[in-house]
């Protein structure tokens, strides 16, 4: 049964892949177009390296006018590459600048008050960070003993 399941699945997507033409989703049209405007293969290089038509930087239709206009390859290059979504960015990490208020350093608190925070706000945060070493470190170290399965009798 499960042979049969994925021998179906498995025509379906040949049958998909043979409908569209194309295994990743560019229609030959669109490279057609563009040189038939007289675009260069820089041009469709630059399509298809940049996924311009898939992320809709661009439309086929929008390249073909303005190679028509009179707009020439390096600038159609340029221009498929300033929009692109893929190359020359940089990974988006979520987080990367945040530290917990536990950690926060006088500017950070500057800041929280420039920005109109409460001095009730303010004071938690302090007195948050107000920890006595000694606890902490002995809270971590038995954290540690813990992930490793040592339980320690504290009696």
């Amino acid at each position: 049964m499960r042979f049969m399941i994925t021998s179906l699945m498995l025509l379906a997507a040949i049958i998909l892949v043979a409908m569209t033409g194309s295994a990743i989703g560019m229609d030959p049209d669109a490279v057609v177009r563009p040189k038939e405007a007289g675009a260069g293969d820089a041009v469709v290089e630059a399509l298809v390296r940049e996924k311009s038509l898939e992320t809709a930087a661009f439309t086929v239709d929008e390249l073909v006018k303005m190679k028509k206009a009179g707009l020439g390859d390096d600038a159609l290059v340029k221009m498929i590459e300033e929009r692109s979504f893929v190359s020359g960015k940089k990974a988006v990490v979520y987080g990367e600048d945040v530290r917990p208020a536990t950690r926060a350093t006088v500017q950070d608190i500057m800041k929280l008050k420039e920005k109109g925070i409460s001095d009730e706000v303010i004071n938690t945060i302090v007195q948050s960070q107000a920890v006595d070493p000694t606890i902490e470190e002995h809270r971590r170290a038995m954290q540690i003993l813990k992930d490793m399965n040592l339980l320690i009798d504290v009696r």
